[in-house]
């Protein structure tokens, strides 16, 4: 369970080196299933599964619980045989798993869900909301969510196999890199970061509490992961997993300063201080 800009990839990556486990990239993002070609998607297998009953009047509690209960097992039945099954949802498709009314500010249906049938959450979040913010402004200008590890000929790195996917047709992973530094609207980082704060806040602090879970930071991940620690045998052995080989990254995590990346840095330093949200800019 993670936000965008979160290193959700990198640790999926990381998860999917382990030993009998099996990781499938975002369900309810069709860049990564696309519904067209692919029952993985959450978007296909539920239009699949509700087309079978005779009435949308059956999208009660019990009849949607069953369809997330099929659903899981879908994958469970995909993945590798004895493995594992890890699943990479964003907090912006938890909507996808609900019935067909659900407040807006109520806890998430898949979360009580998963705390009924003690599914384990490996809760993902980035500390630093403004630059998870300025990154997904980035990502969306260059049409770029990550950058693979690649040698001067383009093959991959690491010829491991990749977390589970299927693209939409036509649809590239990587695209031209754009020119930094860029000038951003500085009210919608600060706009993305509050959001993104208290979201972190419900998820962490409110709607996960009756869940087994395990928290970790973007931060943390950066700074540990993959290196043989008590990270990565925290991970593994919260997934059901073992380390067997030395984990080398498909991805090239970018570790470069807002200010090499923002044209107008010093606007964003003082909306940053002036909201309050100063100690970012700092980290």
């Amino acid at each position: 369970l993670s936000h965008e800009r979160s290193g959700s990839h990198f640790l999926a990556d990381f998860i999917n080196s382990l030993d009998s486990v099996s990781v499938f990239d975002e369900v309810g993002n069709p860049d990564a299933f696309w519904p067209g070609q692919s029952k993985l998607s959450v978007f296909r297998f539920k239009r699949d599964f509700y087309a079978l009953r005779k009435n949308w009047a059956e999208l009660e509690f019990s009849n949607h619980e069953a369809f997330v209960i099929a659903y899981f097992k879908y994958l469970e039945k995909r993945a590798g045989r004895g493995d594992a099954s890890v699943v990479d949802i964003k907090y912006g498709h938890l909507p996808l798993f609900e019935a067909r009314y659900a407040l807006p500010l109520a806890r998430p249906f898949l979360l009580k869900w998963a705390e009924r049938h003690k599914v384990p959450i490996l809760h993902l979040h980035r500390n630093n909301v403004i630059k998870a913010a300025v990154s997904a402004m980035l990502a969306r200008q260059a049409g770029v969510w990550h950058m693979e590890n690649r040698d001067k000929t383009g093959r991959l790195q690491s010829l491991r196999r990749a977390v589970r996917k299927i693209r939409r047709p036509g649809k590239l992973a990587q695209k031209e890199r754009i020119k930094y530094p860029v000038r951003l609207d500085i009210k919608k980082v600060i706009e993305h970061a509050r959001l993104l704060e208290e979201q972190n806040e419900r998820f962490k602090n409110d709607w996960t509490i009756g869940n087994k879970k395990i928290c970790v930071s973007y931060e943390r991940l950066c700074q540990e992961m993959g290196r043989g620690g008590l990270l990565d045998s925290e991970i593994a052995e919260f997934v059901g997993g073992e380390v067997k080989v030395p984990y080398q990254s498909r991805y090239n995590k970018l570790n470069s300063s807002l200010r090499d990346k923002v044209s107008n840095y010093d606007e964003l330093v003082e909306a940053c201080t002036s909201s309050g949200m100063g100690e970012h800019i700092l980290s």
